[in-house]
């Protein structure tokens, strides 16, 4: 009965051990995915941090200018003030 109980052991410890590296394989395969998708979305962020900044410099050229069809100096430093706003937000969702 001993030897019959210490097969059924190893059979089950075959099998613990094929599924722990099953489970370990998938692991890696979702740390993965996880990594990648991070570096996706900042990358996406980055960009929408850098359109922020071509706006935010353009503002202010276009305010340095003083070219007449500008905006009033009040608007565009609300402009800017919005849009340093919307930086932080961004800033903050990375």
């Amino acid at each position: 009965m001993k030897k019959f109980s210490n097969k059924i052991s190893k059979k089950n410890e075959s099998y613990l051990s094929k599924q722990i590296e099953k489970v370990q394989e998938k692991e890696q395969m979702v740390s993965s995915l996880v990594d990648e998708t991070s570096s996706t979305t900042d990358a996406i962020l980055d960009e929408e941090i850098n359109e922020i900044v071509r706006r935010v410099v353009e503002a202010q050229d276009t305010r340095r200018m003083d070219v007449p069809e500008n905006t009033p100096l009040a608007n565009q430093n609300e402009a800017i003030s919005t849009l340093f706003q919307e930086m932080d937000v961004l800033n903050k969702r990375k």
